[in-house]
């Protein structure tokens, strides 16, 4: 009886060691939305297009499948065509002009002069926003709805991937949480105070290396200046 409770727990071990190495080298976005797992990195603008039009005629499907006639599935089509132009028309390209972002949600997610652009997508009352960086996909940020305590946003994360690899926090408690694999980086990250919502980040790596060296290269004036009592408040 003994070796038999001595040998389970031996296996329960060896597959708990193994799922902590999984959950290390593969950070599984598709657990939180199964689009995030189709996001193009490294592809550029149009492969994001695609992605972005996926989802658009997605979310007008069913809507478009109860449709009773012609003209009322020509209408659902409009609406869908617009809503992939707006996408479209949402592109900002940071060159160093005031985009009205720099103040925003996304204060220090991009940088000016840098190569960099952003597609944003509304998706009902959910704001999707695509980082470029040379016109390659290298992060995705999404704007999420403050529910409840910040740190029990981390501890469900924490059921679905693991202990975080980084955490920040200050005397209110934990303020951004990372988790680390081999080819992405997800991180939450709480603004409430500044902005009333949390921020979710997915980046890519390898894709990372190349922005970061863009932005090394590219002269140190990142364009127009964060309101300093603003920088103050994200810096704490």
């Amino acid at each position: 009886m003994k070796r038999t409770n001595l040998t389970t727990i031996f296996l329960v071990f060896i597959a708990m060691l193994l799922t902590s190495v999984v959950n290390a080298k593969s950070v599984r976005v598709r657990v939180l939305d199964s689009d995030l797992s189709k996001l193009p990195f490294g592809g550029d603008t149009a492969s994001a297009l695609n992605w972005v039009d996926a989802k658009v005629k997605a979310s007008f499907g069913p809507r478009l499948k109860a449709a009773l006639d012609r003209s009322e599935r020509a209408g659902v089509m409009k609406e869908t065509e617009a809503k992939m132009t707006q996408v479209r028309k949402s592109l900002v390209e940071f060159k160093r002009q005031k985009t009205g972002l720099e103040n925003s949600v996304l204060s220090g997610e991009f940088v000016h002069g840098a190569g960099e652009s952003l597609l944003r997508y509304q998706e009902g009352n959910i704001d999707h926003y695509l980082l470029f960086s040379g016109g390659k996909l290298w992060k995705y940020i999404r704007a999420l709805k403050a529910k409840g305590d910040f740190n029990m946003r981390v501890k469900k994360h924490s059921r679905d991937f693991g202990a975080p690899t980084g955490v920040k926090s200050n005397k209110q408690g934990i303020t951004e949480a990372t988790w680390a694999g081999d080819k992405l980086v997800l991180t939450i990250r709480n603004l409430r105070n500044i902005y009333g919502t949390d921020l979710l980040l997915v980046i890519n790596k390898k894709m990372r290396t190349v922005a970061e060296q863009k932005r090394k290269d590219t002269a140190q004036d990142s364009g127009p200046a964060i309101d300093p009592e603003l920088q103050g408040i994200l810096e704490d």
